[in-house]
């Protein structure tokens, strides 16, 4: 159960090309004012259950996909997707914080949490334990005007399509709210909110916002409310809230998947039974629209770097032409190639929300541009903003930046067709908005849009004397420095049926290449039109350079060639339509692209150009520099920070030794280190693209990698660095946070057995990996001590890690809350389960329900595109091979619980490494507590 604001700003920073595709059949008005009429929808006639049902229309989609639509009697609109992939069973309720009066703001995601604690015929814990059972993943967020709940996996046994549906159904209509699972609730919802608002871009987010909207509010965070709202609700609150905006005309149920349409109508029609009428009168939040440019500074104790905030009102809910002309212009402001380098320039980047916060189909939407940068480049980067705004009102974008741009809105859109959990959420959200056109007319109005149609958008929307900007500035920055560089910049006022094979990789579609230069090369057939590649040199030599040089050497390569500098490499990948970037670090070299497959040529060219001739530019080199040093200085502090270095034994991770580093690091060294990957690596490339429509890529790919040079002969298996923990240790960091961040880390010698690893990985589900974990099911729902609270299982070369970890409130100065022994409390909980771990064996039923678990998290790969191509890659490095995953599903049947129980017992007979990042008062109340544990670290 998570805060979420739900957002439809569509990212797409990073240019694809795809081919157009041919518009969809138009759907006829009749059809459309049925699926139009969600809020406004009585019950046909008083009916039995099952309930009746009819059919009102059809969506034709991307990729030959088809979207069947049903309505209930009572109202309740339901759209069936037959996709291969998970089956996402997912509900939207047209309802969120904004529906809320301010005294009980936060209820909405209350509620939320408490439909998972028990409705008719399902008690308390039996929801998670029955999906748990079936492997399936579940939660649920909440909006200023949506609340959505969803069950999700692949349908691995006979009848969990059914079970998923009741389980549903039950949920979301007969929830029995009783009073003693409304009070365990409360522990938990205040726990997150403490989470939610010690975070500084949350404090940024909700600031702008009501400013812009002017909001009248007590609550810091407008979705999760207060604490002391939750902690005075009563159950009357509860129900009635629920009586007024859970019905089913206000309700929109989307299961995307492997279904067969009208089964699933059937099974629908008899577990949602719901009568409810839509309520006389709904709350819903005035909003007045800021008339004037509003500026707030906040200096802030929660700010490690300085963030800012563009505020704009944006397009209404229903308007989807001017929603994608915002969505354009956005790309456009933030991604033309001057507005990249100026923003490199600035080591930072900014992105775009554009947030849903009203219900009805005429709500203004929120339109915001967020970055966040150091204090002395603040003022620099509004001004950049503010410049290329202004770019885009005074004159409309080129043709060729319309080209691109369309190029890469289609891309996106077809991005989402990959995915059932995607897809359903676009549907989803889309209906409850009162409007389909961005589904089915997507292709025509981006096609008719031009590019004065974009110059009017930005003088319509980003206007500069009617907006809120915000920034928030950390805590040790003086009002009258920020009143000085504001100054000095501007002198004058600036205003979403079927068997499938149980395969995470389809073998059928990959072949495997050893190439005469020895490259080894993996070729995975595709069904859509982006392709993607990876190209890795790996090095399994020692290069005995510090951290900071891999860093280094990662930015110099993200900037250009020796040809080219950063702004004319960009301008052309991304006239090309070409996502490139580059990773280093220890292991060596890694470049992804994303591309069309027809400009696979082009593709390898560029990755050549970088990786043959780096930009080893003195100025470049003083300039990146200085970015990794500020991009360090910024990071807020994390238990992380301290422990990594000590599983790894290696001091030079430490970030005080990384800042020491950049001191006497030369050029030479950056260009030694290059060398040094170069020279000693072997090379493996991946590549997933359509090339059963195009046949002669394959042989283009092949001849062009042939052409590279030649690498170190191809070896698998990883480096032995493992060293063991030869005593407990604690670290400890002061934040000013409301929360302490605990980790508890146990290090011990992986392999690369197969049954080893699936052992650990079902160990870590059944402890800390899921919502009904151990871990979760005691110290966040019984013991209350958290909202976060999990396990998890990492490698690092030969070294294994599993870390308990959880976040639970001890110091909130905002409401005069101490709970500096929630410390102990954790840590006593970790190990109390380690300790049941160790000694007694896993039940059977725990067993089963991990082991599907860890089927559909392998199996979610098969839709992505991204996801088979990092399987791929990494499979090439194993000993098992291309056949890694799916030998993998296949082992996990072979597990027993004595397995678990050996995998428990040699992780845990090691001595363990806690972390704990808290208030200087929560450090100190525990001081001594901490000195039982290990060795005090600093």
């Amino acid at each position: 159960m998570e805060v979420n604001k739900t957002s439809n700003s569509y990212n797409i920073s990073i240019p694809q090309s795809v081919t157009k595709k041919a518009q969809p059949p138009q759907l006829s008005v009749e059809q459309k004012k049925e699926i139009l009429q969600i809020p406004n929808v009585t019950n046909d006639s008083v009916v039995k259950v099952p309930m009746r049902y009819s059919k009102i229309g059809e969506l034709d989609l991307p990729y030959k996909l088809k979207a069947y639509c049903y309505k209930l009697a009572n109202g309740q609109r339901v759209i069936i997707l037959p996709k291969e992939g998970e089956t996402v069973l997912r509900t939207y309720v047209n309802t969120g914080s904004m529906n809320e009066l301010d005294n009980i703001r936060g209820i909405s995601h209350y509620i939320e949490h408490n439909l998972f604690n028990g409705s008719q015929g399902l008690k308390e814990g039996e929801f998670f334990a029955t999906t748990n059972k079936m492997g399936a993943s579940t939660n649920a967020s909440t909006g200023f005007a949506e609340t959505n709940y969803y069950i999700s996996s692949n349908l691995l046994n006979d009848g969990d399509l059914e079970k998923k549906i009741k389980l549903h159904a039950s949920m979301l209509e007969t929830p029995k709210f009783a009073v003693e699972m409304l009070e365990k609730e409360k522990g938990v919802v205040n726990s997150e909110i403490n989470m939610i608002t010690s975070d500084a871009e949350n404090e940024l987010f909700n600031l702008t916002l009501k400013k812009l909207f002017n909001i009248k509010t007590s609550s810091n965070d407008m979705i999760a409310g207060t604490t002391d709202n939750i902690t005075n609700l009563t159950r009357k609150d509860v129900v009635d809230y629920f009586d007024k905006n859970y019905y089913p005309a206000n309700m929109v149920t989307v299961v995307s998947g492997e279904i067969e349409p009208e089964e699933t109508m059937r099974l629908i029609s008899k577990s949602f039974a719901s009568m409810k009428q839509p309520p006389k009168e709904r709350y819903q939040e005035k909003f007045e629209p800021v008339q004037k440019t509003i500026r707030q500074d906040v200096i802030s104790p929660k700010a490690k770097s300085t963030l800012l905030a563009v505020g704009f009102v944006g397009p209404e809910n229903n308007n989807i032409k001017d929603r994608m002309l915002l969505q354009a212009l956005g790309a456009l402001v933030l991604h033309n190639p001057e507005a990249k380098e100026a923003f490199k320039n600035l080591n930072t980047d900014v992105y775009i929300e554009n947030e849903k916060i009203g219900i009805k189909p005429t709500s203004p939407r929120a339109v915001m541009l967020l970055g966040e940068t150091n204090e002395e480049n603040s003022e620099k980067l509004l001004k950049i903003i503010y410049e290329n705004i202004q770019k885009y009102q005074n004159n409309p974008p080129s043709e060729k930046e319309m080209k691109n741009l369309k190029r890469d809105m289609k891309r996106q859109y077809e991005d989402m067709f990959e995915s059932s959990f995607a897809i359903n959420d676009l549907i989803g959200s889309e209906l409850l908005t009162g409007n389909t056109e961005y589904i089915t007319n997507f292709y025509k109005i981006l096609d008719e849009i031009t590019a004065q149609d974009i110059r009017n958008a930005a003088k319509k929307y980003f206007t500069l004397d009617k907006n809120v900007v915000t920034v928030v500035h950390p805590k040790q920055v003086k009002s009258s420095e920020v009143s000085e560089r504001y100054k000095s910049l501007y002198p004058q006022k600036v205003s979403f049926t079927g068997k499938r094979e149980l395969s995470a990789i389809n073998l059928d579609n990959v072949q495997k290449y050893n190439l005469p230069n020895n490259y080894v090369v993996a070729t995975n057939n595709i069904a859509y039109p982006t392709s993607l590649a990876v190209l890795n040199f790996r090095t399994k030599k020692d290069l005995k350079a510090p951290p900071a040089q891999y860093y280094i050497l990662q930015e110099i390569l993200s900037r250009g060639s020796k040809y080219r500098t950063s702004k004319e490499f960009n301008e052309a990948t991304h006239d090309d339509g070409i996502g490139l970037s580059f990773d280093v670090s220890k292991h060596g070299i890694e470049a992804y692209a994303a591309f069309d497959a027809q400009d696979m040529d082009k593709v390898l060219g560029y990755m050549e150009e970088v990786l043959n001739n780096p930009r080893f530019s003195e100025e470049e080199f003083k300039k990146i520099v200085e970015d990794v040093r500020d991009s360090i200085l910024r990071m807020d502090a994390s238990p992380m920070d301290k422990l990594v270095p000590e599983i790894l034994c290696s001091e030079e991770r430490k970030h005080e030794e990384i800042l020491k580093s950049l001191d006497t690091i030369t050029l030479a060294d950056i260009q030694n280190l290059y060398n040094g990957i170069c020279n000693t690596a072997s090379a493996t490339a991946v590549v997933s693209a359509n090339f059963n429509d195009n046949p002669e890529l394959k042989d283009k790919l092949l001849a062009r990698l042939s052409a590279y040079q030649a690498k170190q002969p191809f070896d698998v298996g990883p480096d032995n660095i493992y060293k063991p923990q030869s005593e407990a240790k604690v670290f400890t960091q002061e934040a000013n946070k409301n929360q302490a961040k605990i980790v508890m880390a146990y290090k011990f010698k992986n392999t690369d057995n197969m049954k080893d690893k699936v052992s650990l990985e079902l160990m870590n589900i059944i402890l800390g990996g899921g919502p009904s974990s151990r871990l979760f099911n005691d110290l966040r729902e019984q013991q209350k001590l958290a909202y976060s609270v999990s396990s998890d299982y990492t490698t690092f070369d030969d070294i294994g890690m599993v870390k308990l970890q959880i976040g639970t409130t001890t110091d909130n100065k905002d409401t005069n809350e101490k709970s500096f022994d929630n410390i102990q409390k954790s840590i006593n909980g970790f190990r109390a389960h380690i300790d049941r771990i160790v000694k007694e064996y896993v039940s059977e039923e725990e067993l089963e329900a991990a082991k599907l678990v860890m089927k559909n998290d392998i199996l979610r790969a098969k839709e992505s595109t991204t996801d088979q191509t990092a399987i791929i890659s990494s499979s090439l490095q194993s000993p098992y091979g291309l056949s890694d995953k799916n030998l993998m599903l296949k082992m996990i049947d072979t597990i027993s619980a004595k397995d678990i129980n050996t995998a428990a017992k040699n992780v845990f007979a090691t001595q363990p490494i806690y972390s704990v990042v808290a208030s200087d008062d929560t450090l100190k109340f525990n001081q001594k507590y901490l000195e039982t544990l290990g060795k005090m670290e600093k």
